[in-house]
């Protein structure tokens, strides 16, 4: 069943990480630096044409243009990653997913306005989720959640939706553009949760999220072998993190699946919740990556074409 998430206020929630606005990310003076203005000029016209087009003129747009891309070098190491996972799959088939992630991607880009410009309210209004119910049972219960959460398209807009409904916590990795981390980092701290970097206080995150805060986690990234095990991933192996497991496993935390994606025919994001993995971690650590990745396989089938084939999936041993 699909719902509209419950609005909440978290602002006053106390934490032990930084809070929004933080010395390393208040507007400085230094944004203003002519090597920066265009980065300002870019997210104007994005922000320009966000306020002035319709959303379906937007997506009719993005959809012309990722038309146009699919068919350059930007799709490179799509197919690579393709090939490795569906060995069998056609060229044809290919090139179908390879053009429908490339107009969901530009659609969703063209979108992102709505993340600092838009409503919370009319945000949440265009977010669908299906499986509510297993993170308003752990909310109501006082149980902290492990969202388990992958580069799928429509992962910003998802993460502000479900964050004006649960405490959230969450890493943030830095784009290297000042103005555009500055705006990210703003934007993702509405609603009283915190960023962490890598590096930063992992004491505090494990105590924060014992108390109650959901933490947002990302589970198919390569972070090497140190860190990660080998496990099946489609008709491969992949390098998979072990974190996730270790933070259930500190936290008393629910471990969740959550896959979003962008419904280019109703204009409106999706969010498919799932159960909570039974018995995980279960003190082994190669079988809990096993069985993540698995879950985020059952993730990327509902919807292939949106996940991020374009990110370096198999950094390890490649």
């Amino acid at each position: 069943m699909q719902q509209q998430l419950p609005p909440r206020d978290f602002t006053a929630r106390s934490h032990r990480g930084p809070r929004d606005g933080a010395a390393a990310h208040h507007f400085s003076v230094a944004l203003l630096h002519p090597r920066l203005w265009p980065q300002w000029l870019g997210l104007g016209v994005l922000s320009l044409m966000w306020l002035l087009l319709p959303g379906r003129w937007r997506d009719g747009l993005g959809m012309l243009i990722g038309s146009r891309l699919a068919k350059g070098r930007w799709p490179r190491r799509i197919p690579l990653n393709l090939a490795r996972c569906f060995p069998q799959m056609s060229a044809a088939e290919q090139q179908r997913v390879v053009r429908e992630h490339a107009q969901a991607q530009v659609c969703v880009l063209l979108d992102l306005p709505a993340l600092w410009l838009g409503r919370s309210d009319r945000l949440r209004a265009r977010v669908r989720v299906q499986g509510a119910e297993h993170l308003e049972r752990a909310f109501e219960a006082g149980r902290p959640v492990c969202m388990l959460v992958s580069h799928s398209l429509g992962l910003e807009h998802a993460a502000q939706a479900l964050k004006s409904s649960y405490p959230m916590l969450g890493y943030y990795k830095p784009f290297g553009a000042p103005v555009v981390d500055w705006l990210f980092y703003r934007s993702r701290c509405r609603n009283g949760g915190y960023l962490l970097q890598r590096g930063d206080s992992f004491r505090s995150l494990v105590r924060d999220v014992r108390e109650g805060w959901s933490l947002y986690m990302m589970i198919d990234e390569d972070m090497g072998e140190q860190q990660g095990h080998w496990a099946p991933f489609f008709a491969t192996q992949k390098c998979g993190i072990k974190a996730p497991a270790k933070l259930t496993a500190l936290t008393g935390a629910l471990a969740v699946p959550i896959y979003s994606w962008y419904n280019l025919r109703e204009h409106r994001y999706e969010i498919r919740v799932s159960e909570p993995l039974a018995d995980f971690p279960s003190g082994d650590s190669s079988a809990d990556v096993a069985r993540m990745l698995a879950a985020l396989q059952q993730m990327i089938e509902q919807h292939p074409a949106q996940y991020g084939w374009r990110q370096q999936l198999f950094r390890s041993g490649s």
